[in-house]
């Protein structure tokens, strides 16, 4: 068995810069590195040093990453040294697949920030790990299972000449009950036939097969022989050993592996989702801008039919990116943002359609799931963590349509009293049995038998408490019942002139707009000057920083994912060093922004992709009533 260096990182790559950085993050993590200028130096230097781990990028001269990785798994010593290739996925995506199915262990898109690199290494190393003890613990397994055989028995065409009692034991029997019973007697009937051919050629390879102990009680066992001469005659020794434990654990063991593979696979359709949805939000951007900015230019009236329906199906589509971005975001969000309480209940009435609409048609029902709101624009914000609080709302609706097996109605509305804004979701069921509706909030407590966990109230319940709110339930059997959610209303804002207020005019502003989407930065420069501002477009960071250093800007409106620099580092470098300048940034990764730059007062202002020309107008308006 190979032996490696604990935590010994090998990076392959040709470029000096990326080879360097790669090795500062990974030292300052704690692992020791060594490095190669390509693949063949790779392959030498993985000879000479025996790595835990090759991280390597994917296109480099004499050897490429692909073909590095096929050397190493074809050399006795280094086959089972996993592999990372670093690619630039959405460029090279046929490379990626021929490197996963020439060996890799898995892939980081490349540009990547320094923590992606770290956890990809980290996980890498713990899944080599695990993989390598299991290898040890199967090793010292036979090991020992020969060393101290379990049963032993020796038979004279089939018929038992000796046995131990360990043997007898094993199928429950006396060794004297054994003895002169053919071996046969003792496995399952679909084992017989190549057990007698093993017997008959003197096969001495190990088989597995299933025993029958006294009681008819059938378990799997291994069987093993070998022909020998005894009393001068030729027999057959058998090892029987029980493998009961081992089947059970290697069950546990794939149970977890499949788990863990199913899990991984979940996880990396959520990020190809997210960068397909932020492809596309991009593409809209470009398509919904360009379409608005037409359409506030032209007369005649069939063109501009047309350019409507363009912008409602842009509209659409970023709709369905949405989903996406929903679905892609399967863990819950840790940071908060101001969020609109009336939004996320109606993706939760369309994130539930299916179950409410096509499910219900087919099996004959009929539901209706209906929403009114009854408060300001104003008073429907909170700051709140979407996700969360979006998963509570599709729970209430879920159980309100489990309440009503044979059809009805769910009421939904949102409303401010008492200085409280309070969302109830009403069914009409036959209600909760009043001796149960202590317990409703229990975990693991369920009405629903078997089809129901009994968690999803109790972590709402949870959700909705960490959010500084109450959910609470009131019953009116057999008229249904009424979960009542209830927020104190936030501080009202200050509704000065600059308010969001559509007609309001804004002020001249010097704007900075950096975008590597040579489109979508043409489309903002031309939407911000419909709104009489002063714009000036950058390509990327490097050209943002060049062009504030030559001139005066009152807002950066940057782009979060560019190549090199993104726009969380760029708004960094502008609060440092021009701390009057406001901050919006764009990003087409929907509402989770990694470590909530907004909270933190890293930006002032986030808009999602793609938006209207309205969109980018209540963001300047923001801005304003920020001043």
């Amino acid at each position: 068995m190979e032996r490696h260096t604990p935590d010994l990182i090998l990076i392959v790559n040709d470029a000096p810069d990326q080879l360097a950085l790669a090795s500062i993050v990974l030292r300052q993590a704690g692992y020791p590195v060594e490095t190669a200028r390509d693949g063949q130096e790779g392959l030498e230097r993985a000879r000479q040093l025996s790595p835990a781990l090759v991280v390597s990028d994917v296109n480099m001269p004499r050897l490429d990453g692909i073909e590095l990785c096929r050397a190493l798994r074809a050399d006795e010593h280094l086959r089972r040294t996993p592999v990372l290739l670093v690619s630039a996925l959405r460029r090279d995506t046929e490379s990626v697949v021929a490197g996963l199915e020439a060996g890799a262990e898995d892939y980081l898109e490349a540009p990547y920030e320094p923590p992606r690199l770290v956890a990809k290494v980290t996980r890498t190393l713990e899944r080599a790990h695990a993989e390598a003890a299991l290898r040890d613990s199967e090793e010292k397994f036979r090991t020992l299972a020969e060393a101290s055989f379990e049963g032993i028995l020796i038979h004279d065409q089939g018929r038992i000449v000796e046995c131990n009692s360990r043997l007898a034991d094993l199928f429950g029997y006396r060794p004297a009950e054994m003895l002169g019973a053919h071996f046969l007697k003792f496995t399952a009937p679909e084992s017989h036939a190549a057990l007698t051919h093993k017997a008959t050629t003197g096969d001495e390879r190990p088989d597995e097969a299933t025993g029958v102990k006294q009681d008819g009680t059938e378990f799997p066992v291994e069987i093993v022989g070998r022909n020998i001469h005894y009393r001068g005659r030729e027999m057959r020794v058998v090892v029987v050993r029980d493998l009961t434990a081992r089947k059970r654990n290697e069950a546990t063991l794939r149970a977890r592996t499949e788990a863990d593979a199913e899990s991984e696979k979940m996880r990396s359709l959520g990020q190809l989702a997210a960068g397909v949805a932020h492809n596309f939000n991009n593409a809209l951007a470009a398509i919904l801008g360009r379409t608005q900015l037409l359409l506030r230019a032209a007369t005649d009236e069939q063109l501009r039919r047309s350019l409507h329906v363009i912008e409602t199906a842009s509209l659409d589509a970023a709709e369905i990116v949405r989903r996406i971005q929903t679905f892609s975001r399967r863990a819950p969000a840790e940071t908060s943002s101001r969020v609109s309480l009336a939004a996320l209940v109606q993706d939760a009435i369309q994130l539930t359609r299916t179950r409410w609409e096509n499910e219900a048609r087919a099996h004959g029902l009929r539901y209706d799931v209906r929403f009114t709101a009854h408060v300001t624009a104003d008073e429907d914000f909170i700051a709140a963590n979407a996700s969360e609080l979006r998963e509570v709302f599709v729970n209430l609706i879920l159980n309100a349509l489990d309440a009503m097996p044979a059809g009805g109605a769910v009421e939904i509305t949102e409303s401010q009293t008492n200085g409280e804004i309070m969302i109830e979701v009403r069914d009409e069921g036959a209600g909760i049995p009043p001796e149960l509706l202590d317990r409703i909030f229990e975990p693991f407590f369920t009405t629903k038998g078997s089809q129901g966990s009994g968690l999803g109230l109790a972590l709402s319940y949870s959700v909705i408490d960490r959010h500084g709110g109450t959910l609470g339930v009131t019953n009116h059997p057999p008229h249904g019942a009424t979960f009542t959610i209830r927020f104190p209303l936030p501080a009202r804002r200050d509704q000065s002139a600059n308010s969001l207020v559509p007609g309001a005019q804004l002020p001249a502003y010097r704007v900075l707009v950096v975008d590597d989407d040579e489109e979508v930065r043409h489309v903002l420069v031309e939407l911000l000057q419909t709104l009489n501002q002063e714009v000036t477009g950058a390509s990327d960071a490097d050209a943002a920083l060049a062009a504030l250093a030559a001139a005066h800007f009152d807002i950066l409106l940057t782009d979060l994912s560019m190549p090199h620099t993104d726009g969380l580092t760029l708004a960094a470098h502008v609060r440092r060093h021009a701390p009057h300048i406001r901050i919006i940034l764009s990003t087409g990764y929907g509402q989770s922004l990694p470590g909530n730059p907004l909270g933190a007062g890293l930006i002032d202002y986030a808009i999602e992709k793609p938006f209207d020309i309205s969109e980018v107008k209540a963001a300047l308006q923001a801005i304003s009533g920020q001043q």
